[in-house]
């Protein structure tokens, strides 16, 4: 059991790290191609892909952490590798990149908090559903065992009344009468 659990346990830091591994890599990608081509070419769109895939599969702290390192590099860009003078284009271009990565984390953390609000909701739904289940359960089982020993008791009053175990004096009759009446055969 102990050995089940630590092989799955396993099974999930290898998931982890190597989903890590893969966003790492894309970064260094994007990195790679936006330092390699002038200031005026912006890859930085690119980070996006990167922000939206840590959102789905890291920590919001790990994806916060990917978005700012997303929007410094773009931003260093501007100034690295030093090559070509600054434009106005190119630092207007570079802060719209930002804005938009900025957006990107935003919706997709927001899209994070409702994806988990849906989970909870229908886990809740489910946990409702499973109550009803038990309470129609009980309900049918409690109705069962108490119609039972009932039915058992009307007909062995019928039996009596019918002098089915031998002749029924009349105060027998009179505690019959009463008993008829407080279960109400009739």
């Amino acid at each position: 059991m102990l050995n089940k659990q630590f092989n799955r346990l396993q099974a999930l830091i290898h998931l982890y790290t190597s989903r890590q591994w893969l966003i790492v890599a894309i970064f260094i990608l994007v990195v790679i191609l936006e330092y390699s081509t002038p200031p005026i070419y912006v890859f930085g769109y690119l980070y996006i892909g990167v922000v939206v895939l840590a959102n789905s599969r890291l920590s919001q702290k790990t994806t916060a952490w990917v978005t700012i390192s997303a929007i410094v590099f773009t931003i260093l860009n501007i100034v690295i590798p030093g090559v070509e003078t600054i434009t106005f284009p190119t630092v207007a271009n570079r802060l719209i990149v930002v804005a938009a990565l900025v957006v990107t984390g935003w919706l997709s953390n927001r899209n994070r908090s409702y994806e988990e609000a849906i989970a909870r909701q229908k886990m809740q739904i489910l946990g409702q559903q499973q109550m009803a289940s038990l309470r129609e359960d009980f309900a049918s089982t409690l109705t069962h065992d108490l119609r039972t020993p009932l039915l058992g008791a009307i007909e062995t009053l019928l039996a009596f009344e019918s002098e089915k175990f031998g002749p029924v004096s009349a105060n027998q009759h009179k505690v019959l009468q009463v008993m008829n009446d407080r279960i109400k055969i009739h």
